[in-house]
């Protein structure tokens, strides 16, 4: 009799030992039987720290009545995807609200919004005069440590304009302004490596700088957010988050959080995304299957898939301790570890982006 079940995942494909999947599915059934509450999904507030929420009783649309962007430029977007976004100077934070709360009323909203400041990047690292997006893909397992890994292919989502920070009104040309679901057909999606060969060759960044040194800071920064997520991110053993953390980087190489959506999204027109995403899920399940059973899962897994599973990297400070049986090495299809050096350097980088964060 055949022992394997084939699972379809749009496209992808994962072989499944039928033995070890009725193990799984008899101890998704006792966690049933137990009536455990269903963990809470994660808003996209929940990824950045407190000090950069607010809450101000107003619909987006209001804040452009009140705009003051002479000095430097802030962004506040709602907290459930809205497709505004505008510019405040930081010391008027409060007038703001209030002067947000009376076109609320006047508009006849009575209703609470919570939103999510951000300091708006007025000089972004361009691609041939456009802006452009660089999506991680982050695997949060459940359980006690709680773990995370950050996948090492990026993906690069390139506006359709070219960016004029004059052109206010244009939304192609201000991707902040842009919630994932209004991406059109004519905006351009690559893989990391293919933006990092362009960049390189018009001398906007070093070799290889995305594929590497990016690649660390985002680990840490994507620490940070989970962090602020905290508790929302509670999941009992075996299950998994696939999350989307969305990425600007600023002409100094500095990347900036934009959103954090639950993932994968297959719902895309471009080949290029579609691949990346799908490739990305199938390797986070076999992953998490490794988590559970053991190594042995990877036994009729391709070089090719194993090669996937290898660029899930640990996040700083999340990838907690290893029961003695465990695996050892990631590139064998495992989990890393992280070194206490790694775990010194992710915590003072939380405290100096906290600080940077209650400065502005």
């Amino acid at each position: 009799a055949a022992r394997g079940l084939v699972v379809g995942l749009e496209g992808a494909h994962l072989l499944v030992d039928l033995g070890k999947l009725t193990v799984a599915l008899h101890t998704y059934s006792k966690q049933q039987q137990q009536q455990q509450p269903p963990p809470v999904a994660p808003s996209p507030q929940d990824f950045f720290p407190s000090t950069c929420r607010a809450w101000v009783e107003a619909e987006c649309e209001a804040m452009l009545q009140v705009l003051d962007v002479e000095d430097d430029m802030w962004v506040i977007k709602a907290a459930e995807g809205a497709s505004t976004t505008s510019g405040f100077r930081p010391r008027l934070v409060h007038s703001m609200a209030a002067a947000l709360s009376e076109a609320s009323a006047a508009m006849g909203r009575d209703s609470a919004l919570q939103l999510v400041i951000q300091q708006y990047v007025k000089s972004p690292l361009l691609l041939h005069g456009r802006k452009f997006h660089l999506r991680a893909h982050v695997l949060v397992a459940g359980g006690t440590p709680r773990r995370a890994f950050l996948h090492r292919r990026l993906l690069a989502l390139q506006g359709a304009k070219h960016y004029d920070l004059e052109a206010a009104d244009c939304a192609e040309c201000h991707w902040t302004s842009l919630p994932p679901r209004t991406l059109q057909e004519e905006d351009r999606h690559m893989e990391g490596h293919e933006i990092q060969r362009q960049l390189w060759r018009s001398r906007a960044v070093p070799r290889n700088f995305i594929n590497d040194t990016l690649l660390e800071v985002l680990r840490a920064q994507v620490g940070v957010a989970l962090d602020a997520a905290g508790e929302h991110l509670s999941a009992p053993a075996g299950h998994f988050q696939l999350l989307n953390f969305e990425f600007l980087v600023d002409r100094l190489n500095q990347p900036w959080l934009l959103r954090v959506e639950e993932a994968p999204n297959t719902a895309l027109s471009s080949a290029v995304a579609l691949a990346v995403t799908e490739n990305i899920a199938a390797s986070a399940i076999q992953v998490m299957t490794d988590l559970h059973f053991g190594p042995s899962s990877r036994s009729s897994l391709s070089p090719a898939r194993l090669q996937d599973m290898a660029q899930f990297e640990a996040v700083p400070g999340w990838s907690g301790e290893r029961p003695e049986n465990w695996p050892t090495s990631l590139a064998e299809g495992d989990v890393a570890q992280t070194t206490p050096e790694q775990a010194a350097q992710a915590a003072l980088h939380k405290e100096a982006r906290c600080e940077d964060i209650e400065t502005r």
